[in-house]
C-alpha cells in the first residue's frame, strides 16, 4: 500500500509535559527528566522542505502545548509548512493566561482552531485528576469568546468513567454555542499509554459492557442532532459501535503523519515508527510502501477523528 497523494493531516506532539493527571493517559506519570519536547528546529526544518506543502490540517498537541514558552514560534514554523493550512492546537484549556497571551502574539487567527478537552461537567475534575480544572476551562472559554475570529471547540473522550455525561456535555456546549465532538478512549502504547498499555489491555480497563455501549449509542443519537455537534464524527461513532466487528477502510496510514515529542515519525500511532525526524528521508517515506494493510482492526477508532 502506498501513501498516495498529499498528506492531509500532520500532527506534532510538541511536549510530554502536562499539568493534569488524566485517568486515560499516563504521560504525566513519566519522570521529569524523561519527558521529551520536540525542538523548534525540527519543525523549522520541515517548513523549509516541500514534503508537506499541500497538507491542509496541522495539529499541535502534547502533553499540554501551552506549557511551551516558545509555542508562538512553533506555531509560526508550522504555519510556514503551508500558510493555507488550518492549525489546531489541542489543549486541556486550564492555562488561561498562557492561551490568551499566545493568541495575542500570533498574527493570523483566521485559520486557527483551539480545541479544548472537556470530559464532562461534574465528572471532569475527577477525569483529569485536578480540582478546579472545569472552572479553569470555563474561564478560558469565556476569555476566548472575547477574541474576534478565533475558532474554539470542545472535545469529550468517552471512557467507562464518564460516558453517562455525554448528554450534559452536549447540552452545555449547545447552550454556550461551542462546536463539540467526541472520541472513544484509546490504549496507545506509542503515545498516551506507554507505561500501562499492557496492564490496561490485560485488565480491560478501557472496555465497555454491552449495556454501556447501548447507553452511549442512545446518547450519541440524541446529541448528534444538535446544531453545534460534529455530526460526521457522531455518525461514524454510532456506526462503529452498532456494527459487527469488521474491517473499516482507514485513511490514517495513507493520509496522516504523526510526529512524537521524541521525534519519532508514524503513519499511524498503532504501528511501529518509520524512523527518527532528521534522519528519515521524508520524500522517500511518503512514497514508499507501508507494511500496514489498508484497514485497521475493529477496535481502532483513529479513523473517526481523521481530518478529511
Amino acid at each position: 500500500m502506498i501513501l498516495g497523494g498529499p498528506v492531509r493531516s500532520l500532527i506534532f506532539a510538541v511536549t510530554e509535559k502536562c499539568n493534569l493527571r488524566c485517568r486515560m493517559c499516563d504521560i504525566w506519570e513519566k519522570q521529569p527528566q524523561k519527558k521529551k519536547e520536540l525542538s523548534l528546529c525540527s519543525i523549522e526544518k520541515i517548513s523549509q522542505g516541500k514534503a508537506f506543502c499541500r497538507t491542509g490540517a496541522i495539529t499541535l498537541t502534547g502533553g499540554e502545548p501551552f506549557l511551551r514558552e516558545d509555542l508562538a514560534e512553533i506555531f509560526g514554523a508550522a504555519k510556514k509548512i503551508n500558510p493555507k493550512a488550518v492549525i489546531t492546537i489541542s489543549t486541556n484549556g486550564t492555562l488561561t493566561e498562557n492561551i490568551i497571551r499566545f493568541v495575542r502574539q500570533i498574527n493570523c487567527l483566521q485559520r486557527v482552531f483551539i480545541e479544548i478537552s472537556l470530559h464532562g461537567l461534574e465528572a471532569h475534575d475527577d477525569m483529569v485528576g485536578v480540582s478546579g480544572a472545569f472552572a479553569a476551562v470555563q474561564k478560558t472559554l469565556r476569555a476566548l469568546k472575547s477574541v474576534n475570529r478565533i475558532k474554539t471547540g470542545c472535545k469529550f473522550v468517552i471512557t467507562p468513567w464518564n460516558f453517562g455525561e455525554i448528554k450534559k456535555f452536549s447540552e452545555y456546549c449547545e447552550q454556550e454555542k461551542i462546536p463539540f465532538t467526541l472520541k472513544m478512549i484509546e490504549n496507545v502504547s506509542s503515545y498516551t499509554n506507554t507505561l500501562h498499555h499492557e496492564e490496561n489491555a490485560a485488565e480491560e480497563k478501557f472496555s465497555f459492557s454491552p449495556a454501556q455501549i447501548a447507553e452511549i449509542v442512545k446518547s450519541l443519537k440524541a446529541a448528534g442532532s444538535l446544531r453545534f455537534a460534529d455530526r460526521k464524527t457522531f455518525y461514524g461513532l454510532n456506526r462503529f459501535l452498532t456494527s459487527r466487528p469488521g474491517r473499516f477502510p482507514c485513511p490514517v496510514p495513507r493520509k496522516s503523519v504523526f510526529v512524537g515529542a521524541d521525534g519519532l515519525v508514524y503513519r499511524c500511532r498503532m504501528f511501529a515508527p518509520a524512523g527518527q525526524l532528521g534522519e528519515l528521508d521524508l520524500k522517500k517515506f511518503l512514497r514508499q510502501k507501508s507494511g500496514e494493510k489498508e484497514s485497521v482492526c475493529a477496535k481502532c477508532v483513529s479513523h473517526l477523528r481523521f481530518v478529511l
